[in-house]
């Protein structure tokens, strides 16, 4: 038993020189350096793998080590983290989901549902935003939080995303002439380029859907990654009529530079000013301002996240014309939605009750 406890205290204190060793490395690295009187910075994440604690070969130590790489990876820049049993059960439960996500498409698992926009001095439904679901034959409703990351790192988004256009654009020729289906598009399919382009078109043609009557919503992030890329894309698409939504605006460190530069046809308000519009002063005053910018640049606007009467008496009184939330509606099965927008939707007493599926990206 001795010799058993003084092992485990002998790895335990060789885990812990190692990691202030790697801690020391990840510092040093993180130290600015003068390059031609230009400060320049840099760093690294570390993972690391003990033996014979985390594996007693040198590939299941590398196989460790890198797993921990990528858990500090997704914690913040310079991370030190060492491999922990759990980041094995993550990466299995990883594969196990991936492999199950190869099939679901060919298997009929994915299905749109859909939350309408409405002109909150009528209750008429505009717009209405696709959103995509996963329907695991055994693992239930996976929430879009957890299997869009899984599409978008193995570029399967753009098959999956492909899918959604045109399933989107099909069950809108079912709806009022005067009624949008809004689709959001992943930054993978955004480096498309020409072929995004023609894959909308396809899906347009394919279903008799009018160009004017799709929107599709992109994210600062689209923007940030190649903003000359983007521009062409976004001008290509407003050239064919397509409308194009910059989502989750107020979000980001430089939206209005965005309105200056990129030709939108809709901004789409974040949720975080609904719920600050009761009370707060200041989000009331922004709110006000992008009311009017939108206005003198002819663009559409839409809060969301409205969920009580308040925030919508708050917003229709600053002047926003349209909205989206669970005040007026949750998403909806296709054919639920299709028996409610023929008539006005009138607001709840209270907000649904959100299910635990996530309100997300709908290609995403």
């Amino acid at each position: 038993m001795r010799a058993v406890t003084a092992q485990a205290a002998t790895i335990a204190s060789a885990g812990s020189g190692i990691a202030a060793t790697a801690q020391r490395v990840a510092d040093c690295l993180g130290k600015p350096i003068l390059l031609d009187l230009t400060r320049v910075t840099c760093g690294a994440s570390i993972g690391y793998a003990v033996a014979p604690r985390d594996g007693s070969y040198l590939d299941e130590l590398m196989r460790h080590a890198d797993l921990a790489l990528y858990a500090a990876k997704r914690r913040s820049a310079g991370s030190v983290v060492g491999y922990e049993a759990q980041f094995s059960a993550v990466y299995h439960e990883r594969m196990e989901l991936l492999a199950d996500l190869q099939v679901a498409m060919e298997e009929n698992q994915f299905e749109l549902v859909y939350q309408p926009i409405v002109n909150p001095s009528d209750g008429r439904t505009v717009c209405c935003e696709a959103l995509l679901r996963w329907n695991h034959p055994r693992r239930g409703v996976i929430p879009p939080s957890v299997f869009i990351p899984l599409a978008e790192a193995t570029g399967l988004i753009v098959p999956i995303g492909a899918w959604v256009i045109r399933e989107a654009c099909q069950e809108a020729t079912l709806w009022r002439s005067d009624i949008n289906v809004a689709v959001n598009l992943s930054p993978v399919q955004f480096k498309d380029g020409e072929a995004l382009i023609e894959t909308v078109l396809q899906c347009l043609a394919a279903t008799g859907l009018a160009a004017y009557r799709l929107e599709l919503e992109v994210t600062e992030s689209v923007l940030i990654e190649d903003a000359e890329e983007a521009l062409s894309l976004i001008s290509a698409l407003r050239r064919q009529q397509i409308g194009v939504a910059l989502d989750d605006f107020g979000t980001g460190f430089s939206s209005l530079g965005y309105l200056h530069e990129f030709p939108f046809s809709k901004l789409k308000l974040d949720r975080v000013f609904s719920r600050n519009l009761v009370g707060s002063r200041r989000s009331a005053a922004i709110v006000r301002g992008v009311v009017q910018i939108t206005r003198d640049l002819r663009m559409e606007l839409v809060a969301e996240g409205i969920e009580t009467a308040e925030q919508l008496d708050s917003a229709s009184r600053l002047g926003v014309n349209a909205v989206q939330g669970y005040l007026f509606s949750r998403p909806l099965s296709a054919e639920r939605l299709r028996e409610t927008i023929n008539a006005p939707i009138q607001p709840t007493s209270r907000p649904p009750r959100r299910s635990g599926a996530v309100n997300a990206h709908s290609a995403a």
